[in-house]
């Protein structure tokens, strides 16, 4: 403890001095040298949203959140699933400490109900249909987009709870390059540099890597005291991306390919395990084409493949002992047109999955294939929106799916948004085919469907004393009918089974007020989740919340305290195994010391609380981590 407390004030007395510094660079004349007159041109960046090509003219009525590049670097997560669990509406578990199972929901919906794209690229495993956060690592990461709800009739199967979508930084034109390194305690350490460039003729490359090692924490904890000194469990994650792009007549062409391959130690059976080693690689690559046809006409075509691959080597027990392969592939092709008030977004997708687990006898595959259309009307008081999905799918039934979205101007910036849908999820690999000692796959399971949607209002506004605001406030309810569980058969022998059915309804509320260099940022969650008998769903806490306080000087300090606070909740099924509430708070700092020189200090669980997750799982403790970065 006393280490990481004079690291604090070690590094906090650097920034304090950085800032000064900066401060007053910040203050010094600027000589105004005469320049000859040249035509003002003003251009306005378009971003590219998802499968959107061609920009909406106004905000949509999606349960939106979108977190920039500045805040993601500015905060300096471990993990880039820390900046997750301050957005409404999701539900981050982490099964330990840093390279641990980590998962995510939506609405409270489970983490295989929510849909996981990389850069467009379906992500994830084809066993479980879930996505691992744990080695996904904010490096190179330019913005991330969150929609909260039934997405299934845009996104495909799966997107039942909504869809987390992750976006990479494009390469440049002219050259840039940045190196980074940090250091904390618990044996934190990265190191990480990223190229970019481009030609007069169009072509743009980038390329990226980062290695990060942290001692982390024993993922099993024994006791509830918080105050046992067991063995560590170290973790090592090493990601490498890179991507190069060039123009294709009046349209572009983007090839690119990331990996990232992570060790961690693991536990078990509730008790340390020195021996226990996992290996993960996850890899991605693809081909984007994109070409405007006219105008008003824009195509995309994506090709891409992620692999997924899961060793366990334990030399006392065969049971953590196995080798899990598993593959996505996935084309889309994708028409965005625009005529005056309306726009239609339509495509055809087909995805492929397979899977090698010889452990579990798997060596199988499925195919799905979806058509879909959404058209859209937008005026300046007025949008509404319908879609529908049909898909194919040759290991469970066909589903048709559809979406409705509405939004009404009730007074300038003041919106009525309105959201209703109807989603599935296919059932996975595992669930269809797994064959054990314990357990085995049930070859006639029916996908998981759900039907639901939400009511809201987003308010953007400013007075004449600068002060700023945008809220967005939402009450939901949604159905789930047909989950699969796995049921025992007598004999602890389990088979899955379409038994079960839940409710998930609550409200979400994000704020953010600005005035001059100060802001406040704040998000609740109030989720309510009930299963056939009237229990609570496993490790959905009732509450949770998150206050952000901080401000910017003179464009070069940063400085933000984040206080989070996460309700009572239960790591088993029928409310077993509670999990106390908790509270924990963050500091970040940064300092531009020159333009090409900056400085970053983060604290997390800055008051070195003891808290769970999930029952008996450990957390860290108090986290100090400092770094620089060259840029130019």
């Amino acid at each position: 403890m006393r280490g990481s407390w004079k690291l604090v004030t070690r590094w906090g007395a650097v920034l304090l001095w950085a800032g000064v510094a900066a401060a007053a660079q910040a203050e010094e004349p600027i000589v105004d040298q005469a320049q000859p007159e040249e035509p003002i041109i003003e251009v306005q960046a378009i971003r590219v949203e998802g499968r959107r090509l061609l920009k909406p003219h106004f905000d949509g009525s999606d349960a939106r959140t979108v977190i920039e590049r500045e805040e993601i670097e500015a905060r300096e997560p471990q993990a880039l699933v820390d900046l997750l669990r301050e957005q409404a509406g999701v539900v981050v578990t982490s099964s330990g400490g840093p390279g641990k199972n980590t998962s995510v929901s939506l609405r409270g919906s489970n983490s295989n109900q929510v849909r996981v794209l990389i850069d467009g690229v379906l992500v994830g495993s084809s066993t479980t249909g879930s996505y691992n956060w744990a080695n996904l690592s904010s490096h190179d990461i330019d913005h991330i987009e969150i929609i909260r709800g039934p997405q299934t009739t845009i996104y495909g199967a799966s997107a039942m709870g909504g869809v987390i979508q992750i976006f990479t930084r494009a390469p440049e034109p002219g050259i840039s390059a940045s190196a980074s390194a940090g250091y904390g305690n618990r044996g934190h350490r990265t190191a990480g540099v990223r190229v970019s460039g481009g030609t007069e003729a169009g072509i743009h490359a980038s390329f990226a890597m980062e290695h990060t090692t942290i001692n982390g924490v024993s993922a099993y904890r024994p006791d509830y005291s918080k105050n046992s000194n067991l063995e560590v469990d170290p973790f090592r994650n090493t990601t490498t991306s890179a991507q190069i792009s060039a123009p294709v007549g009046a349209g572009r062409v983007r090839l690119f390919w990331r990996r990232a391959d992570a060790q961690t130690e693991l536990d078990t059976f509730g008790a340390d395990n020195e021996s226990f080693d996992q290996d993960t690689r996850q890899r991605s690559m693809g081909v984007d084409w994109r070409h405007p046809v006219t105008d008003n006409w824009a195509t995309r075509l994506l090709l891409s493949q992620h692999d997924d691959r899961i060793v366990g080597e334990d030399p006392n027990l065969s049971f953590n002992t196995f080798d899990i392969e598993s593959k996505r592939r996935q084309a889309a092709w994708t028409h965005d047109v625009e005529w005056g008030d309306f726009s239609f977004l339509g495509g055809v997708d087909l995805e492929v999955e397979r899977a090698v687990n010889d452990s579990a006898a798997i060596r199988e595959g499925t195919r799905r294939t979806g058509i879909f259309g959404q058209l859209r009307y937008d005026v300046e008081r007025v949008g509404a929106s319908i879609g529908v999905r049909r898909e194919w799918n040759n290991r469970s039934d066909d589903k048709w799916t559809y979406q409705l979205g509405g939004r009404v101007t009730l007074l300038e910036g003041l919106d009525l948004l309105a959201n209703f849908g109807t989603a599935f999820r296919a059932p996975t690999l595992n669930e269809l085919f797994f064959s054990g000692p314990f357990g085995a796959g049930n070859r006639e399971l029916e996908p998981e469907t759900s039907r639901g949607g939400d009511l809201g209002l987003r308010w953007k506004g400013e007075c004449e004393c600068g002060l700023q605001w945008n809220a967005d406030i939402r009450a939901f309810h949604q159905t789930f009918e047909s989950l699969i569980e796995f049921r025992d058969q007598g004999g602890f022998f389990y088979v899955p089974e379409n038994v079960e059915r839940a409710r998930m309804s609550g409200a979400e509320v994000a704020l953010r007020l600005d005035w001059k260099s100060l802001w406040i940022s704040t998000s609740y969650t109030r989720l309510r989740t009930r299963d056939t008998d009237g229990f609570h769903l496993a490790r959905r806490p009732r509450n949770l919340g998150r206050l952000s306080i901080g401000g910017e000087w003179w464009d070069r300090f940063r400085a933000e305290v984040v206080l989070h606070a996460v309700g009572r909740s239960f790591s088993g099924s029928r409310m077993q195994n509670p999990v106390k509430g908790y509270w924990t708070a963050d500091l970040h700092l940064s300092a531009e010391i020159t333009s090409y020189l900056t400085a970053r200090l983060a604290v997390r669980n800055l008051t070195n609380h003891g808290y769970e997750e999930v029952d008996s799982f450990g957390t860290l403790p108090r986290m100090a981590f400092f770094s620089l970065e060259v840029a130019y």
